[in-house]
């Protein structure tokens, strides 16, 4: 999970993270940057919620 406009842990690094982590899945937010937590909670929320339930 990373923001669009994240310019300390781009998404692409995140990209590159997640393709060596067998199973996972990236996940990118629209329109945010790092602060996750702060800039998009319900979103956040709502992509840890599906990752619980799945």
């Amino acid at each position: 999970m990373v923001g669009e406009e994240d310019i300390l842990c781009t998404p692409e690094i995140n990209q590159a993270i997640a393709d060596a982590i067998p199973n996972s899945d990236f996940r990118l937010i629209e329109k945010v940057g790092h602060t996750l937590n702060l800039e998009a909670i319900p979103q956040s929320l709502a992509l840890i919620q599906e990752f619980i339930e799945s």
